[in-house]
């Protein structure tokens, strides 16, 4: 088992451009996901690096159904997926926080929600790629996710080719409690930012 070092509570309080940030919160609120030419990208980047080392190598070859759904960004085979993850045995650490961009399986999301997500979700480390996918989902409502870990949570790191978004897959389930709910626009843009914490 390997588990990685908590990345919030290494960086935060956190000076970047002038401002300060005491929380991955603040800064998400503070330069709307990171959209705000406050990006976060180079950081959490060389952590992420230090956590994909510890990883299997993504490849055809020995994860088919994973490195499709990651290249693609479609197709996924949940049930082959989990088997071809089965024995990786990394982990993001009790508190840590992790993004996710698009929709919310939650009509009119309210505090005190709970929303479970099923096992193989993709999430990153990195809040400015969370924004870029919750406008890119094509729906009318941008939802954003900061869900705060509450336990140690199984992961597999991913990278291939050119792509790196600091992504990781959660390989179990989740469920998650609405904590905070905010709404902010920017550029002409809105989005709905969802605080969750893991239950």
């Amino acid at each position: 088992m390997f588990l990685f070092p908590s990345i919030d509570k290494e960086i935060y309080p956190l000076e970047i451009n002038g401002f300060k940030f005491n929380s991955s919160k603040d800064f998400i609120l503070g330069t709307f996901g990171g959209l705000k030419n406050v990006p976060l990208d180079k950081i959490t980047y060389e952590k992420y690096d230090s956590l994909l080392k510890k990883s299997p190598e993504l490849t055809e070859e020995f994860f088919p159904n994973t490195y499709k759904y990651v290249k693609d960004e479609i197709n996924k085979n949940s049930d082959l997926m989990i088997n071809e993850l089965k024995n990786i045995d990394i982990y993001l650490s009790e508190g840590q926080t992790i993004f996710h961009g698009g929709d919310c399986p939650l009509k009119n999301p309210k505090i005190g929600d709970i929303l479970s997500v099923s096992p193989i979700f993709s999430a990153t480390i990195d809040p400015q790629e969370a924004s870029l996918h919750a406008l890119q989902n094509g729906k009318s409502t941008h939802y954003f996710w900061s869900i705060e870990l509450s336990q140690n949570t199984r992961v597999f790191p991913v990278c291939i080719e050119d792509q790196n978004e600091s992504e990781v897959i959660v390989l179990d389930g989740l469920n998650l409690k609405v904590v905070d709910i905010q709404q902010i626009s920017y550029n002409q843009t809105s989005m709905t930012f969802l605080f969750l914490e893991q239950i």
